[in-house]
């Protein structure tokens, strides 16, 4: 499998999707639909520069309404990163919470525990960032969201809700840590998949 553009030398392979923990859905996520659908704009100079973006811990906050190509684009830039050799991990806000917060043990034992997974990793994708504020346990996404702030580490993170919604989950000043150090991105269009159906709420 090609490099979905110029920017990576490393061709992708179920062990690394595995790896990365990349849903399925989004394994074939390319730059052409991103082209397509008017995304490309909003990544492009952030995915030129990914090694300026994995030194400074430059990550993205990716908002927007349901079906605007936020996961996609996330998955994207997963593929971009681990291209060019850097390990990459993807959680799912309400799963990961639970793999970190019971401190389980990582798929490879070579990591150690999803905890460690989560903060060693040179770029951490958080899907549906705020969605775990049903577990009434927002600390600990929050806390490793923070620690990898501190440690300079690039984290994605996307969601549905509006700054003012994640401001009930999250306090002020850590939303504004997320802003200080992300490339933030509103999605505010609605993407139709070839078949003409709107593209499902989790893409």
């Amino acid at each position: 499998m090609e490099a979905w553009t110029g920017y990576g030398m490393k061709s992708l392979n179920d062990k690394d999707y595995v790896l990365m923990g990349l849903p399925e859905r989004f394994r074939n996520a390319n730059w052409a639909f991103m082209q397509k659908h008017e995304l490309a704009s909003h990544f492009e100079k952030y995915l030129k520069n990914l090694s300026l973006a994995r030194q400074q811990g430059i990550g993205c906050f990716i908002g927007g309404i349901p079906s605007s190509g936020k996961s996609y684009s996330a998955a994207v830039i997963a593929k971009a990163f681990r291209q060019n050799f850097y390990s990459v991990q993807w959680l799912d806000a309400i799963e990961g919470y639970q793999l970190l917060s019971w401190n389980r043990e990582f798929q490879d034992p070579e990591y150690g525990t999803w905890m460690v997974r989560a903060l060693a990793v040179d770029l951490l994708i958080i899907d549906n960032f705020g969605a775990e504020k049903a577990t009434n346990r927002t600390k600990i996404m929050l806390d490793v969201v923070k620690r990898r702030i501190d440690s300079k580490s690039p984290t994605v993170l996307t969601t549905t809700q509006t700054p003012n919604q994640l401001l009930v989950t999250y306090d002020g000043e850590s939303m504004a840590w997320i802003k200080d150090t992300m490339k933030i991105v509103e999605l505010q269009k609605r993407i139709e998949s070839e078949n003409k159906k709107f593209i499902s709420d989790n893409f």
